[in-house]
């Protein structure tokens, strides 16, 4: 019966609008006003959206029933159903967190009849997406909108077998009924199919035919179950899809994503990534994690809350030191040539390297491409300013090894100056630096110049404070090799004695108990007073290979 009186309804409107009297003494015929009025009437009757009622009309209703449990008109009624999410006041009430008033308005909403009902039902699926379950204000907000999810699903399959049995089905109700999944526990993973191929064609159909704004839980919990599918596959697929997913999170796709579902998609990657057989550095993925998470050796804590996986924290710390590494010695290098003996030295010693600091010269702190502003943002908190006027293109690098501060600036002829942490460190929290500053702080253990091969002096130094062995490069070390005219260590000669080289000599006795005697002027010999050789096999080491010979009691000598 219903049907034809939605006929009759129209058989009598349109009467109405071609009424003789009306034509001439009426509104004008095509008045836009009075045609917007029979359309949307027709569509009410015939069971289609009305759309989401204005703010005002909402919060009037939605106070009205919170004061009285109930309304005076059915209209009323659907505005509090349509409402129920809408903060309201000062205090930002909302009913749908309120346990009493909330089961009130089911109770009332399954009062009605099967046309008020449906009608009802569809401002409830409104409040439904609009509200986000994972950000209430309390927690029974969360238990109520799980309440609505059991409602609505209970009421779909009886209002869509109303609506076919009547022969109008609203197509909103249609949809909903082919998208009941939407209803369930894992209301999304539907959907994660499509975006691993690229395609959010089906999600955008559901999200139009629904009236599910972008800001609703929908587009997030898509994205979830599409970074969890794409998370479950085997290593080489998941590697294969792994950029498409940091896209959207990076905000290049058709998914924008709020910073809380971004971080959490970035937290997921990152840990399955630490879990494969390879973990060779994925470069988009280690700048997404700083971006989105922050750098893993000064944000730790940031680390600990939002990813909670110490290997995936290591992995990506130790490819953003092996990144800043190659970073300064080769973009922040003098002249822009790569220093690749400095940056492969460094590299082998990266996994020991706890702390890093970067004092940018004016020309590297402003410079405006892309290059740099990169850089810039992986360094982070670690950047530092570098005031040195007459050459504005220096910079520095303080890394922390052991209990050791080590420095080395990018421009030619500049030591490489250490000092003992506890004492110099202070001075890392001032926002910049001069360079005669950076060279003279204080527990200063020396200079050793980069002269001859410097690389097993340094080496002899280093293992020398730390008391461990000198790293070797290992197959997760990128080892560079240089396209220019860097020079390089001079050979071993054939015999197997390396050459001797006195300021690389200098600096590793230095850091010994023993001294240098040279009686070379007086025709005698050059003498390392190492009398015990137990007492340093590194130096003993070092001189046996020069060529030097040892006289127990006495110490090494060579001509």
């Amino acid at each position: 019966m219903s049907d034809f009186r939605s006929l009759n309804e129209l058989e009598h409107l349109l009467k109405e609008q071609f009424d003789p009297r009306l034509i001439l003494h009426g509104v004008t015929f095509g008045d836009p006003r009075v045609m917007s009025k029979v359309l949307k009437e027709i569509k009410r009757d015939l069971g289609g959206s009305e759309g989401r009622p204005s703010e005002d009309v909402l919060i009037k209703a939605i106070r009205k029933f919170e004061t009285q449990g109930d309304t005076d008109t059915f209209t009323e009624l659907k505005y509090v159903c349509y409402g129920a999410e809408t903060p309201v006041g000062p205090k930002k009430y909302r009913l749908i967190e309120d346990k009493e008033t909330f089961e009130l308005l089911l109770k009332a909403v399954e009062k009605r009849n099967s046309k008020q009902l449906r009608r009802c039902f569809q401002g409830l699926l409104s409040s439904y997406f609009r509200f986000d379950p994972k950000e209430p204000t309390n927690q029974q907000g969360s238990e109520n909108w799980a309440q609505l999810k059991g409602f609505l699903k209970k009421k779909l399959s009886p209002i869509y077998q109303s609506s076919k049995e009547r022969g109008v089905i609203p197509d909103w109700l249609s949809t909903l009924y082919e998208h009941k999944n939407l209803l369930e526990e894992n209301p999304c993973k539907r959907y994660a199919d499509s975006l691993t191929r690229g395609s959010t064609q089906e999600l955008k159909e559901v999200c139009e035919g629904l009236g599910i704004e972008s800001s609703s839980w929908v587009w997030n919990e898509a994205f979830l179950a599409y970074v969890q599918t794409v998370c479950a596959m085997r290593d080489e697929p998941f590697v294969g899809h792994l950029n498409g997913v940091l896209e959207l999170v990076n905000g290049k796709g058709q998914i924008h994503l709020p910073e809380a579902m971004a971080i959490e998609a970035t937290a997921h990657c990152v840990i399955r990534y630490s879990k494969s057989a390879s973990t060779i550095e994925h470069p988009y993925l280690r700048d997404t994690c700083v971006r989105r998470i922050g750098n893993p050796m000064l944000e730790q804590t940031k680390w600990d809350a939002f990813v909670d996986h110490e290997p995936a924290r290591q992995m990506v710390t130790s490819w953003l030191k092996q990144q800043l590494i190659k970073d300064f010695f080769e973009l922040l290098a003098q002249d822009g040539a790569a220093d690749i003996r400095r940056l492969n030295y460094w590299l082998k010693w990266e996994k020991h390297i706890t702390e890093m600091w970067f004092y940018l010269g004016e020309m590297a702190f402003r410079d405006q491409r892309t290059a740099f502003k990169d850089v810039r943002e992986r360094m982070g908190g670690s950047i530092r300013q570098l005031e040195e006027p007459s050459r504005p293109e220096n910079n520095a690098f303080v890394m922390r090894i052991g209990e050791y501060l080590v420095i080395e600036f990018s421009t030619k002829n500049n030591a490489m100056f250490i000092y003992q942490a506890d004492q110099a460190s202070p001075d890392m929290k001032y926002t910049y630096r001069t360079t005669p500053r950076l060279k003279n702080l204080k527990g200063s253990l020396g200079k050793h110049s980069h002269m001859g091969s410097w690389e097993s002096s340094f080496d002899h130094v280093l293992r020398r404070r730390l008391s461990q062995s000198v790293p070797a490069a290992t197959s997760q070390t990128p080892i560079y090799r240089s396209t220019s005219s860097q020079p390089t260590p001079p050979p071993t000669p054939a015999s197997g004695v390396l050459p001797l080289n006195m300021s690389e000599l200098r600096t590793v006795v230095d850091v010994s108990k023993a001294r240098i005697e040279d009686y070379r002027a007086k025709q005698g010999n050059l003498w390392v007073t190492l009398t015990d050789r137990s007492q340093d096999p590194g130096l003993a080491t070092y001189l046996e290979r020069r060529g030097f010979k040892y006289v127990a009691g006495r110490g090494y000598w060579i001509k």
